[in-house]
This record gives structure tokens, C-alpha cells and sequence, in this order.
């Protein structure tokens, strides 16, 4: 059944650097171009190939800038005995590092090995089984490092789930010990459908075992999610609400028969400071009523249980369905202060106007980084970290939107296509002419701009920002552009191996490796900076191993 297929290797093959030779997209040129001495065509395949990554890495921030944009998006599900509603991420972290980012930091890897196994007929070149060992080789002994390196001394980074960390090391050992095994004891030199349908399950299996790792069902031990425990309450005497710009007082929504309205049962906790939450006591919705004219809701927040000394905390909006700049001006870290003795605070929050008819639509304040000694209500939404008030932002009763309007806002969100089309050419304004960072930039980061010119206007132009579709068009619109980058990438290496006389598995073990791994690279160190633990970037490792082998 194997000799459907004549062997390649029996086949005369012209090679690609020779008159009569021809890849996907590659030589430009034509039998012109191999007339070319070798040595200087050495020198241009070389340069153009160390350029094409520097193409991968620019498409592979506006891929990885989809993907967080997918990852931070949150929904407001019901908690658990209660009527009140806690917002959550609708991507769990672990599961989000594993699917999402590890494809969006392989899918070099992942789309050079497609390109090339359908380029040679599903016969193995010499450039993707490279590629995805001499990554995983990258990923753990420079990315590591690297990401050691950078952690600002004499600060260190723990990984706190320990037990996903143990599974995504295991799963990424055992895939290369099963890739001996597929090709070289199973069925040798051959994968057949069920090896590769197999394979490919193991993906959702390390997903699923992570996950309950992660939520501390299975292996509970470093530090996993406790689930849906709810945590103890703490007792705080009631408050007034908030008003609107002309002194109507804004509903406030709170569900009957809640037994955690009002004063809750009493813990230890919220001495000093107080405990800090939005007023009254209870309430984690409000609503606004806006028409034609924009409005500025005052929305109080009131300090309970201890008034002594100052108090601070930083508060922010987060869009639901609302969108800032067309249903609300949006509100970027800004510190709200309590001085001592002081038990009431307000924020200012500005609606803009109302279509008539429009869809209603969300947003939410939020407070967080609380100073020393004062403490939020951990069973309202937010719980111990923040705390969070849903304002529902309604068009004024009795006006109705035309039909056609209605119905593209219902399925599109007009303001969000708005945002997205602002979005994009200001985007690409910015790649045109950008002025502001070349004033700022020294003399290398000019260099590096003048270099990263040419790919930024590109793919600016060609691939629309994550406001469209909740970033999935800009997730599929970069993959698309990765993969046709990567057939010229594969054109690139082959003929700089031939012209130079490298093999082509040393081409696709050291130079492609390196530069398919940058997104790799670069994601690993910037969770590194910026996370308090070790776990996105050890796990993003481990993970990326995994994927490209499974994947």
C-alpha cells in the first residue's frame, strides 16, 4: 500500500538554485537570477531571509495583539446561591496560554512545516522537522535564559501553578518520544492517518488536564484555582447612591430575596482604612437613562468599618458592549483619595449621546489597587482584588431606531465598526508617518524603525485591528498573512542552502529556528517583566513544545 507513491528520492529533481529550477513563489527573477554567482546570490538570500523574519515578528505582534484583545474579554455569569452576577474572563488563563497563545507564538513553526509538506507532495522536506526541533532546542535554552536575564534584580519570578507546569513539562517530552516512536518504530519513515489523528487528540487532552489541574480537581497541590468557593463577607453599614448630572439619582439594580443586600455576616477584617465599595451597600448595578445630550453620572463609592487615616485606590472603565469614545469617555487609572475621616468619594462618569432607539449596552467602573490597610467586600463582584459596578447605559423611552439601523447595531454594534474603521487608519496613519516615534527613538531605535518601516505599513494596511469582531478577523487575517510569508521564507532558506552549500537541515536547526522563534522569544520575556509569577512564560515554553509537535 506504501508504493501508491513513487519515492521523491528516485525522482531528478532540479535544484531550486539552478537554471530550471522553481519553488512556490521563488526565484523573482526567473532563470536570470540564477546566472547570479553564487557568492553574491549567497549574500542577497541571506540578508532577504534575515529580513522575512523581521516580517514575521511585525505580523506576529499585530497576531499576538488579536489574541490578547480575544483573552480579555469578560462575561457576567450568575454566582453560585445567589441572584448576583460576578464577571469572569471568558477565556481561562491556562487554557487562553495553551490554545490561543502557544498557536500564536508556533504558527511560524507550525505554517513553514504545512507549507513544505504540501509543497513536496506529504513527503517530509529537510526544513519543517528542523524547524520545530531546532525551536524547541531555542525555546528552552535561550528563551529561558533570556527570560532570567531580564527580570530586573534583585526581583524573582516563582511559578505558582505547579502542577500545569508539571503536566505541560511531561506532555512536552512525551511528544517528541511518540514522534520516535510514529516514525521510526510504529510504521518506520511512514505516519499514517490514525498515528496523525491520534496525534492530533493529544492536544485537547493536555487542554483538558491542564485545565483541571489549573481549577485543582486533579493534582491539586502548587497552588491551583480553588473553583468557585465563595469567600467570607465582612460587615459594613449601608450609603447613598450615586446621582446623574442634574441630580436625578441613578437606579440602582439589586436583586430581590438577596440574603448579601445590606449588611452582610460579620468577619474579622477592614480595620484602619475601612473597607471601600460602591454605594449603597449591595448594589453592583446601576443604570443611566442618556438621549441626544451627553451627561456626567456622579457614582459615589463610600468607606465603612474604620474611617482613620488616609485611604487610596485606583479606578478605571472596562467595555462590556459599550464602546469608549462613541457611548462613553473612557476613564485610564485615575486614583480616587480618601482623606482621614473622609467616608465618602465620587467618580465622574461621562455618557455620551443616544441614538434614538439605540441597543442598550454595558460597561463597568472598576476599583483596584487598594492602599495598605483598607480592603473591598469579597462576596460582591470584583471579590478581594477589585470591585466592580455594572452600569447599563440605556436610549431615552419612546424613541425607536430605523428598522435597517436597529438591525445592523443589534448584530454588529455600529459605535464598535466605528471604533474599528477610526481604529485602522489611524493605525495606518501612524505606519505612514510615524513622526512621534522617530522624535522619540535614539539613534539605534531610528535604525530599527527605518528597518521595521516597510512591514509596519503593509501589514497595517492589510490585516484590520482586533475591534472588528471581537478580534477574530484580525486573528485569521495575520494567520493568513503568516502562512504567506512562510512560503517565501521556505523559498528563501532552500536557496540559500543550495548557493551556499549548506545542508538544508543545518539551514532549518540553526537560522530559520531561530528567526520562526522570535514571537516565542518575545512573548516569554515580556510576561516575564511584566507578570508577578513565572507561569505564562515558562508555560508558553513548555506549551509551544507541545503544540508543534501535536499541532
Amino acid at each position: 500500500q506504501y508504493l501508491i507513491h513513487q519515492c521523491p528520492m528516485s525522482v531528478e529533481v532540479t535544484p531550486l538554485c539552478r537554471v530550471g529550477g522553481s519553488g512556490l513563489s521563488m526565484p523573482w527573477g526567473g532563470d536570470d537570477e540564477h546566472r547570479i554567482d553564487d557568492a553574491a546570490r549567497g549574500v542577497i538570500y541571506f540578508f532577504a531571509l534575515a529580513y522575512s523574519f523581521v516580517g514575521v515578528s511585525v505580523v506576529a505582534d499585530v497576531f499576538m495583539a488579536s489574541i490578547e484583545y480575544i483573552t480579555a474579554q469578560v462575561v457576567r455569569v450568575p454566582r453560585k446561591g445567589t441572584q448576583r452576577l460576578k464577571t469572569k474572563k471568558v477565556w481561562n488563563e491556562t487554557v487562553a496560554n495553551l490554545t490561543l497563545m502557544a498557536l500564536g507564538s508556533s504558527a511560524p513553526e507550525i505554517a513553514l512545516s504545512c507549507v513544505e509538506i504540501l509543497k513536496d507532495n506529504f513527503f517530509d522536506g529537510p526544513l519543517g522537522p528542523g524547524t520545530i526541533l531546532g525551536s524547541a532546542s531555542f525555546n528552552l535554552l535561550v528563551i529561558v535564559a533570556a527570560c532570567i536575564v531580564a527580570i530586573p534584580s534583585p526581583e524573582t519570578r516563582k511559578i505558582d501553578a505547579e502542577n500545569v507546569f508539571f503536566v505541560t513539562a511531561a506532555f512536552s517530552i512525551f511528544a517528541y518520544v511518540w514522534l520516535l516512536f510514529i516514525v521510526e518504530i510504529i510504521s518506520p519513515n511512514i505516519v499514517e492517518l490514525w498515528e496523525a489523528l491520534l496525534t492530533l487528540m493529544m492536544l485537547p487532552l493536555l487542554v483538558t488536564v491542564s485545565y483541571a489541574c489549573d481549577k485543582g480537581w486533579i493534582l491539586n497541590w502548587g497552588g491551583g484555582d480553588s473553583g468557585d468557593a465563595e469567600p467570607q463577607a465582612l460587615a459594613v453599614t449601608a450609603g447613598d447612591g450615586g446621582t446623574g448630572g442634574s441630580g436625578e439619582p441613578l437606579q440602582c439594580i439589586v436583586p430581590s430575596g438577596d440574603a448579601t443586600t445590606g449588611a452582610a455576616a460579620s468577619s474579622p477584617g477592614g480595620d484602619g482604612a475601612g473597607v471601600i465599595c460602591f454605594a449603597p451597600v449591595g448594589c453592583e448595578t446601576k443604570e443611566v437613562v442618556c438621549g441626544s445630550d451627553s451627561m456626567t453620572c456622579i457614582i459615589q463609592v463610600m468607606r465603612s468599618n474604620g474611617g482613620s487615616g488616609e485611604a487610596s485606590c485606583r479606578y478605571h472603565t472596562q467595555s462590556l458592549s459599550a464602546v469608549p469614545g462613541y457611548d462613553y469617555e473612557e476613564v485610564e487609572e485615575e486614583t480616587l483619595q480618601f482623606a482621614d475621616g473622609q467616608d465618602l468619594a465620587e467618580i465622574k462618569l461621562t455618557v455620551l449621546p443616544r441614538r434614538p432607539g439605540q441597543q442598550s449596552v454595558l460597561l463597568q467602573v472598576v476599583l483596584d489597587n487598594l492602599s495598605e490597610g483598607a480592603a473591598f467586600l469579597p462576596d460582591f463582584d470584583g471579590g478581594e482584588e477589585e470591585s466592580r459596578l455594572t452600569v447599563i447605559v440605556r436610549s431615552e423611552a419612546g424613541s425607536v431606531e430605523p428598522g435597517c439601523a436597529a438591525l445592523v447595531d443589534r448584530c454588529f454594534n455600529i459605535n464598535r465598526l466605528k471604533l474599528g474603521g477610526s481604529t485602522w487608519l489611524e493605525n495606518i496613519q501612524k505606519a505612514i508617518v510615524p513622526r512621534e516615534d522617530f522624535e522619540e527613538a535614539g539613534p539605534l531605535g531610528k535604525v530599527v524603525l527605518v528597518m521595521y518601516y516597510p512591514w509596519n505599513v503593509v501589514y497595517q494596511i492589510l490585516v484590520p485591528p482586533p475591534p472588528f469582531c471581537s478580534g477574530w478577523l484580525c486573528f485569521v487575517m495575520s494567520l493568513v498573512q503568516i502562512f504567506l510569508l512562510t512560503g517565501v521564507i521556505v523559498d528563501l532558506a532552500e536557496l540559500f542552502g543550495c548557493v551556499a552549500n549548506v545542508k538544508a537541515q543545518v539551514t532549518a536547526l540553526s537560522l530559520v529556528a531561530v528567526g520562526t522563534s522570535m514571537p516565542d522569544f518575545f512573548a516569554s520575556k515580556m510576561a516575564a517583566v511584566s507578570d508577578d509569577n513565572a507561569d505564562a512564560s515558562i508555560v508558553n515554553v513548555t506549551g509551544s513544545n507541545s503544540v508543534n509537535v501535536f499541532l
